[in-house]
């Protein structure tokens, strides 16, 4: 009997709580104060005034400033053209000089030893040479 009673008074107390709120609701004033208007003060209008013209001159010079860089960029890329051919052109050169000389090699023929035939032969690498078993201790054939 003891519970039902404090539960009772808890749900009072409760009650009497929302009754104070939705009474006091009404009361506050959901439109927005008026506007306070402040009186600009003197630097302030300085300020303003100064960052306009920062505003405007540092545009004025980042857009002079990318106009460089491009024309920078356009000559490097020049320069990386022409050294492009230029190493190109070296390639070429060194692969012309480096080719392998021709060699003549004379046959005497079995017709007779006055007929000679000249015949040009391409030597890229050296012949290899040919492998042998080396069976128990024999020294390997003589070249």
């Amino acid at each position: 009997m003891v519970s039902f009673i404090l539960q009772l008074l808890i749900m009072g107390s409760l009650g009497v709580i929302i009754y104070l709120i939705a009474k006091t609701i009404p009361r506050i004033d959901d439109t927005p104060p008026k506007e306070l208007v402040f009186r600009e003060h003197w630097v302030i209008q300085k300020i303003e005034r100064l960052d306009k013209k920062i505003k405007a001159s540092s545009e004025k010079f980042l857009r002079r400033l990318g106009i460089i860089l491009l024309r920078w960029e356009n000559k490097i890329n020049k320069k990386v053209t022409r050294l492009k051919e230029e190493t190109a052109r070296e390639a070429e050169n060194i692969a012309i000089i480096e080719e392998p000389a021709i060699k003549e090699v004379v046959r005497i023929t079995p017709q007779g030893e006055d007929a000679e035939t000249k015949l040009s032969v391409k030597r890229t690498r050296k012949p290899r040479a040919k492998k042998t078993e080396n069976t128990g201790g024999e020294a390997p054939p003589a070249e």
